[in-house]
């Protein structure tokens, strides 16, 4: 696909409580949404999610290694905007290192929680 003489990516787009996310903004929606309702601790997220780790950087990181992962490569959704809070007052970034295929874990996981995410 080009874009004004550029090639750029096919962007694959999820469908959640009726807004459309890219594959990061998905798990950052998902998880601020699993959050709220079940306001677990990092240990307590990282065991749930564990099945959905990417090789290498995990689904999400303390904040502050994300942001020294990064330095050279963006490697995680470290912008104020995208940063999740957890209730214990801990920061995450979710991993920007996704493909279609690494994500599906995740989202077997979301479907076992109860959400309903599609693919428009």
């Amino acid at each position: 696909m080009t874009l004004f003489g550029k090639k750029t990516r096919p962007v694959d787009l999820y469908e959640f409580y009726g807004e459309k996310f890219r594959k990061g903004d998905l798990i950052v929606a998902v998880l601020r949404d699993h959050i709220e309702k079940k306001k677990p601790k990092l240990e307590e997220l990282q065991t749930t999610f564990k099945e959905a780790e990417i090789k290498n950087f995990g689904l999400f990181q303390e904040e502050k290694l994300a942001v020294s992962k990064s330095k050279k490569y963006k490697r995680y959704l470290i912008d104020e905007g995208r940063i999740i809070v957890l209730p214990t007052g801990e920061r995450i970034a979710v991993t920007s290192q996704l493909t279609k295929e690494n994500v599906k874990p995740f989202l077997e996981i979301a479907k076992k929680l109860g959400y309903k995410i599609t693919q428009p």
